[in-house]
């Protein structure tokens, strides 16, 4: 039995009730970062030219982080060890909705930056999380999200079009908060 001392580990969190491992070994962890078919060196830099370097750079602007749109393993999938997963990222700027199976016809045009703005209502954001559908919301709850989308896109929910119904609606925004 091996006793973790706190120069081992620092915090910990437990997030199941199952068993939790955690590798104590002194091995080194080896990523293996590969880009345009060659492997990223971990680079070692001189701690103060790097201090010095960083104090003199102006501060930047917010920067647009990009979001993985698609990746070859499905997410949730569990992988052992080594296991290659390419991604493709891309600005939220510049993906439609229309990535998404069932989106809403009114919106499979606009970007999914543009589609996040109706998160800053933080009720309508709350509602999507908490329901996998709208049949499942409450109807105050689901007529707020179908407001808020309305105002601020200009856009109709019509039960009678399976393209353009609150379910449509529902996943596009639903799939859309993955992205904020």
């Amino acid at each position: 039995m091996a006793t973790i001392g706190p120069s081992k580990v620092q915090s910990a969190r437990v997030v199941s009730s199952g068993p939790v491992y955690v590798d104590i070994s002194d091995k080194p962890i080896r990523t293996n970062i590969v880009r345009e078919g060659f492997q990223v060196p971990a680079a070692t830099v001189d701690e103060a030219q790097i201090t010095s370097v960083l104090e003199r750079l102006p501060p930047i602007g917010r920067v647009e982080a990009s979001r993985v749109v698609v990746q070859s393993i499905p997410a949730g999938t569990r992988v052992t060890a080594g296991t290659v997963v390419n991604v493709v990222l891309a600005p939220k700027s510049s993906v439609p909705t229309g990535i998404f199976v069932g989106a809403h016809a009114d919106l499979r045009g606009t970007v999914i930056s543009q589609v996040t703005e109706a998160f800053a209502n933080t009720n309508v954001l709350r509602t999507l999380l908490s329901y996998d559908n709208p049949a499942a919301a409450p109807e105050a709850e689901r007529a707020a999200v179908q407001a808020e989308a309305e105002s601020r896109f200009g856009i109709a929910v019509d039960p009678q079009d399976s393209t353009r119904d609150m379910s449509a609606l529902w996943t596009t925004l639903r799939n859309a908060a993955a992205y904020r």
